[in-house]
């Protein structure tokens, strides 16, 4: 699903540019250059954006005197609110940058907002106009969770170090580098009226919940500036999209962990005649955020935000549409060699017969230390192609990235939000807004739909774009981008089911309803496994995730909206089917060569053959296969254990601080226990090799290898405002569910293990789960890990996690009568 990629610096950062320092000459610059960095490319985890385990989130009341009163002469001047006037609001006065029209304006938004708060405590925001649907909106999550938003704000404003100190310095210089917050003042400045009120009244209601709760803090930023919202819809770069010859400066990104599911059947395939949807994004557990909007301008869209996006889901539904995404690998990020051999010019790179000329620039970085912040000054470079980096003394390189320059994202999720139908919907993408990302889409009407989504340029197919071409060579540059039409997409197969699992686009649905590659671009669509480096998708482009979903929807017929919700929890691991042969035939030849070795293995196997091939909690076959599966990984990759591979994770945060991070998930790896071998492994039985190595480390570890899963894999919201990680000793659930992309299952939760302790916990995986019948109206219900709030006294802290846990949903009120009729509290902004 939607990647805030993040990368570790590990060369030289060298000038790469955006806007010139202030005096410098401005250079016009062409393309949709993407920055990079002299930078090793190491994409983040899905939650690795949070607040650093040192510093928890301040919940302190502003200093005495820090308020400044307006004089009393004139109370209607646009200066700050004066005390009366604040009391009067039935709030305290606490920051200088609340004026008395600030004020008035944010009353009378609040005055036409209501918030219905249902009994999961999602809220339900109505308002009279889309503006004040937005303030609602922006109140509400500030409600359940200011404090875990503002490590992802700072992510995109290029302001983390101010929170992490210097771990997360080449982080801000990345996003300087890529001019996200240039781009996104620009943006917000030209933005037609309508897009900049809905940024602006977003903006309006973050400043009113902070005034309203003067005890509630950032701990960084002081209020939120309408711009924001455009930079927090670009940080999803995506230059993790290079190839693996590409990243000749780079460490090799992993991408995005897991990824997504997303199907869709059309009424031939269901008991009803109801087109249906399911949406499964993966994401780190405390990522996802529920909400619904609703005003009297037809914005009426319930959904999910996540990361630093606020305010318009970017999955979800309104009256008529249905919509889901999952990550794809679109060749969108090329990588240009670039000569600065010009003896007089140090600045000018060959181009042509000639020379063009970068632009340079430099910008200071405020960054926490303990003795207090520090300013760090860093010079920037960029070429017409994009930002500069060094991989070595003398080798530049540029990083292009599609649509860098076409804006942010906001619009187009307002435009889909918007959309009644198909037509609508995929007019929606004519904004030139998407860089990447698969669409799956369902509706009232019957329809289906699947897009290979991404602002797929148009290239001279003479050059090898897996590898750097040669930036002086002007037949390189791109030539402009393909159209909707240009991109692989099916519309209502004759199969009746669409599914996408971030594999290949040409296997989305039957035989015969599916792109034709040769139709393509040979350069179009690098799914393939080599072209990924992710082992467990084949030659194909295909991973298990994506054989089990097209099995399953290949053998349904009749679907009711309850079956149709049973499979969206399915827990069938296909990989035991695909692999449990191989490991049998194996040991039988070993017990042949070696009887004595093969009968210590007797009784894992026989337990393994009996299986049901289930992942279950009270299964011990689950553990062997699991365990199985991970030394399995870990001798394809000629290296220990995930876990027991060292934790570089320069910027610690409160959950990765405590936790290993996650490094191996999009190889399809997961944490295993310590290992206590030297991992020699006999490379003639390198199956049953592996399975020696998982029931010795649980024997070790847990004292027996006959463990349950649910015994060593749990399910835990650790109270992180209050500085606390996963522990053994405080509750948590049974978590069933295992590494999807390991064992082939549907049902995914990959988990890490506190350092110290004995169990593993779920971070990553199902992060929201949806089902929907497109019936009228809409039947939809849902999940999410956790529950609403961030605050661990609330009681939707943790409520949603025993329905998470077995694979269960809860209801998802649309309608004011459901609404209405499942309603736990109702209010305006503001009111106490």
């Amino acid at each position: 699903m939607t990647n805030l990629a993040r990368w570790a610096c590990f060369c030289t950062w060298l000038t790469l540019g955006s806007l010139p320092a202030a005096g410098a000459a401005q250079q016009s610059t062409s393309g949709d250059g993407a920055a990079a960095g002299v930078c090793a490319a190491e994409p983040a985890t899905q939650g690795s954006l949070k607040r650093a385990d040192s510093q928890p989130a301040r919940q302190c009341a502003p200093t005495a005197g820090s308020a400044t009163i307006a004089t009393a002469d004139d109370p209607t001047a646009d200066g700050p609110a004066t005390g009366s006037e604040v009391q009067a609001a039935g709030g305290t006065s606490t920051s200088p940058d609340v004026t008395a029209a600030d004020l008035r304006r944010m009353e009378a938004l609040a005055r036409t907002v209501t918030i219905y708060r249902d009994t999961w405590g999602v809220p339900h925001i109505v308002g009279t106009t889309d503006e004040s649907a937005m303030f609602g909106a922006a109140y509400a999550r500030a409600e359940d969770q200011l404090p875990e938003d503002e490590p992802f704000f700072l992510d995109a404003l290029g302001r983390r170090a101010e929170l992490d100190g210097e771990d997360a310095l080449d982080d801000d210089r990345l996003v300087r580098a890529y001019r996200i917050p240039d781009l996104a003042r620009a943006e917000y400045e030209t933005a037609p009226p309508k897009i900049r009120a809905l940024a602006e009244a977003y903006a309006d209601g973050v400043n009113y919940y902070l005034h309203r709760n003067p005890g509630v803090r950032w701990q960084v930023l002081e209020r939120f500036e309408p711009w924001y919202v455009f930079a927090f819809y670009r940080l999803d770069a995506g230059p993790w999209l290079a190839g693996p010859a590409e990243q000749v400066a780079f460490r090799a990104p992993a991408g995005p962990a897991n990824g997504s599911n997303a199907w869709a059947v059309g009424p031939s395939r269901t008991a009803s005649g109801h087109a249906m949807l399911f949406s499964n994004t993966h994401m780190r557990f405390n990522v996802p955020y529920e909400f619904h909007v609703k005003s009297e301008e037809g914005l009426n869209v319930s959904g999910i935000t996540g990361y630093a996006m606020v305010g318009l889901p970017f999955v979800g539904r309104n009256e008529r549409i249905g919509w889901t995404v999952t990550v794809n690998y679109p060749d969108v990020v090329d990588v240009y060699r670039l000569a600065f051999d010009d003896p007089d010019d140090p600045l000018a790179y060959r181009y042509g017969g000639g020379y063009r000329r970068a632009e340079q620039w430099t910008e200071t970085i405020r960054v926490r230390t303990g003795s207090g912040i520090e300013e760090r000054t860093t010079t920037f470079r960029r070429s017409h192609h994009g930002p500069v980096f060094e991989a070595a003394p003398g080798e530049h390189y540029a990083v292009r990235r599609a649509n860098q320059a076409g804006g942010s994202l906001f619009p187009l999720y307002y435009a889909i939000a918007k959309a009644r139908n198909l037509d609508e919907f995929r007019a929606a993408f004519e904004l030139g807004r998407l860089v990447y990302h698969n669409f799956v889409y369902a509706d009232v009407d019957g329809n289906i739909f699947y897009l290979y989504g991404g602002a797929h340029p148009r290239k001279d197919p003479r050059f090898d774009w897996e590898r750097p071409v040669d930036g002086s060579d002007p037949a390189a540059e791109w030539q402009g981008t393909l159209s909707i039409a240009e991109t692989p997409q099916i519309v209502n197969p004759a199969s009746g089911w669409l599914q996408n699992a971030n594999a290949t686009p040409f296997h989305a649905s039957a035989p015969g309803d599916n792109p034709d590659p040769s139709e393509f671009p040979p350069y179009l669509v690098r799914e393939a496994g080599p072209r990924t480096l992710r082992p467990l998708i084949d030659s194909d482009g295909n991973g298990a995730r994506a054989r089990q979903s097209r099995r399953l929807l290949a053998a349904e017929s009749g679907l009711t909206f309850d079956r149709w919700t049973a499979l969206a929890a399915d827990n069938h691991f296909l990989s035991a089917d695909e692999e449990l042969p191989g490991l049998v035939d194996e040991w039988k030849r070993l017990a042949a060569a070696d009887p004595a070795r093969a009968r210590a293995l007797a009784e894992p196997l026989r337990l393994l053959e009996a299986w049901d091939r289930r992942g279950a909690a009270h299964s011990v076959a689950t553990t062997l296969f699991v365990r199985w599966r991970e030394e399995t990984l870990a001798a394809i990759e000629n290296g220990p254990a995930i876990q027991d591979r060292a934790t570089t994770e320069d910027r610690a945060t409160t959950e990765d601080r405590a936790t290993t991070e996650h490094r191996g998930a999009a190889r399809g790896g997961k944490l295993a226990d310590d290992r206590t071998d030297d991992d020699s492994r006999d490379p003639g039985w390198s199956r049953v090799s592996a399975l020696e190595a998982a029931v010795a480390d649980l024997t070790a570890h847990h004292g027996t290898w006959r463990t349950s899963w649910g015994d060593i894999h749990r399910h835990q919201r650790p109270r992180f405002r209050e500085g606390r990680s996963y522990d053994d000793g405080a509750p948590s659930l049974p978590l069933p569910a295992a590494d999807a992309d390991l064992v082939g299952s549907i049902l995914t939760a990959s988990s890490e293990r506190p350092p110290g302790a004995r169990r593993r916990y779920g971070t990553f995986g199902n992060t929201y789960v949806a089902v929907m019948e497109f019936s009228t109206p809409i039947r939809a219900r849902t999940v999410v890990p956790y529950g609403q709030s961030g605050d661990p006294d609330s009681p939707h802290f943790f409520d949603q996690a025993p329905l998470f846990v077995a694979g269960k949903f809860k209801p998802s009120w649309f309608t004011m009568e459901e609404i209405e009729a499942n309603l736990e509290r109702r209010y305006h902004p503001g009111e106490r």
